[in-house]
This record gives C-alpha cells, sequence and structure tokens, in this order.
C-alpha cells in the first residue's frame, strides 16, 4: 500500500510539471475524480494519507499512529491529450542558377633549368630533355701556410692557506650587512659598540660606528669617533677620518677648520664635493 501511494504521488507531480512547462500543448480529455475525504491534499497537489494522526482520549488531542490502513480513494488523474500542432510556414524556394564554368587557359610551359644555368641551351621540342651543361670550374682559392701553435704550459697550482675569520671578524661582517646591505642602522651600531674593546677590529669598528651613528642624526657621536680616528697612528685611517669629516661637517662647526687643514694639506685631499665645510 505505501509504494502504491508513492507511485501515485509520482506520477501526479510528473503530469502536473507536464501540464506547466507545455501548457499549451496539452489538452485535458476526460476530466479526473477527486480523491477521497480520508486523502489530504497537499500544497503540491499530491493525495496523502497521514500514518499519524489527531484523535480525542480522554478530552483531549493526542497523536495516534495508525495501525490499520484503511482502504483507500486515491481518485482519478485527468486524461490529456496533445493539441494540434499549428502549420509550419517554410520560406519560398529559389529558382536554381546553373552558372557556366568558364574554362581559363593554361600558362606556358616552362623549364627552371633554363634561368638557373648561365648559358641557357634551346630546345627544339618541349617534349626532349634539357642538354646538359658542364659544372663550371672550381677556383681554388689561396693556400694557407700551416700554422705552428704553441705548446700550451702546464698549470702549476699553489696552495693558499684560508684564514678562519674570528668571532669579532665575523660580528664585524654581521654589522656591516646590517649597515651597508640591510640599512639597519640601530642593530648595526648595537654591534659595533660591542666591538670597541676588541683590540684585531677595534679601529675599523670605530670608525663603522662613526658612520653609523652619522645616519642614526648622532652627529656628535659621529664627531667624537671620527676624532680618534685621527688620532690612529696609521695615515689610511686618518685620511679617511679626515676627508669624512671635511665632507659631512655640521653649519657652523668652525672647531674642525683648526684640525682639518693640516691633515687635508698633510694628504693633499681635494674637497670639491665639501660644500659644508668651505
Amino acid at each position: 500500500m505505501k509504494h502504491l501511494i508513492s507511485l501515485v504521488s509520482i506520477t501526479v507531480a510528473l503530469v502536473s510539471a507536464t501540464s506547466v512547462a507545455h501548457g499549451a500543448d496539452i489538452v485535458t480529455t476526460v476530466k479526473g475524480k477527486s480523491p477521497g475525504s480520508e486523502m489530504k491534499i497537499k500544497q503540491s497537489k499530491v493525495p496523502q494519507f497521514d500514518l499519524v494522526q489527531k484523535r480525542m482520549q480522554n478530552g483531549k488531542a493526542e497523536l495516534v499512529r495508525v495501525k490499520n490502513i484503511p482502504r483507500l480513494n486515491i481518485g482519478e488523474e485527468d486524461q490529456i491529450k496533445a493539441s494540434q500542432i499549428a502549420p509550419i510556414t517554410l520560406p519560398a524556394e529559389k529558382a536554381f542558377v546553373n552558372r557556366p564554368v568558364v574554362e581559363l587557359k593554361s600558362p606556358a610551359e616552362l623549364f627552371i633549368d633554363q634561368y638557373v644555368m648561365n648559358k641557357v641551351q634551346p630546345l627544339a621540342d618541349n617534349k626532349q630533355a634539357p642538354a646538359k651543361i658542364a659544372p663550371p670550374a672550381i677556383n681554388e682559392g689561396p693556400l694557407f701556410r700551416e700554422v705552428a701553435v704553441a705548446p700550451m704550459r702546464e698549470p702549476k697550482p699553489e696552495q693558499v692557506q684560508m684564514e678562519d675569520l674570528s668571532p669579532a671578524k665575523m660580528k664585524l661582517l654581521q654589522a656591516l650587512i646590517f649597515l651597508e646591505i640591510k640599512k639597519d642602522y640601530s642593530m648595526a651600531l648595537a654591534l659595533f659598540a660591542e666591538l670597541l674593546d676588541e683590540p684585531t677590529v677595534k679601529t675599523e669598528a670605530t670608525y663603522q660606528l662613526a658612520l653609523t651613528s652619522l645616519n642614526l642624526g648622532l652627529y656628535s657621536e659621529y664627531k667624537f669617533r671620527m676624532m680618534q680616528i685621527l688620532e690612529n697612528p696609521e695615515a689610511t685611517w686618518q685620511k679617511k677620518a679626515a676627508l669624512s669629516l671635511a665632507q659631512n661637517a655640521a653649519e657652523g662647526d668652525k672647531d674642525l677648520v683648526a684640525i682639518l687643514d693640516p691633515k687635508l694639506e698633510e694628504y693633499k685631499i681635494e674637497l670639491d664635493k665639501a660644500d659644508q665645510y668651505e
């Protein structure tokens, strides 16, 4: 019985959907019958029978499951058929025009050999093969003398002892990376400050610390560290410090004139671009 109700529901739903989609092409021939009162018509217009129903027991409405399903009257569906299809109007046939084919004259036959070779041999008949022409003589070019190749010297590899960087030099390299590549002046300043007590890298760390302070806007620290480099016994470091101070001197800093003039004259440093110092 349950399978019968499901089958009827599916059939009615398909018929309803077909009627909506093709209402203009389907007509009803016999009107169907409504289902019995025990059936309920849902919004989908499919009759259904509830297995759980409300019943009054002891003056209260309670839900009771139906144990015995009665004989159901599901009604009859409408009998439908397709309506007549309107005649299709086709466009009028066009008369076939048989156009004559005009045969064009073929071009004259050509022989490529007559245009490739330098000398053209006349042909008595087009069907005969062209006469054979002797190939031109090959002009021999100048003879090259044999070039003597000098023997290659055998390589003599030399072993060079690699110097392992000390922890101080490794830290100096790290600080230079922060200064010149990453432009992280705060981190570079902290690393250079830790190397001021290392004798092997003290001079370079002081010089780089001064440049880092200048990038951070700490002119007093920059000047103080460069003045320390000016007192270094090595002439190379004195020249670098004097040039840096002359190029980065603050406006109105006249104290540097008496200090830098002897150094600039001693090392013959030209100050074409040092506008602040001049």
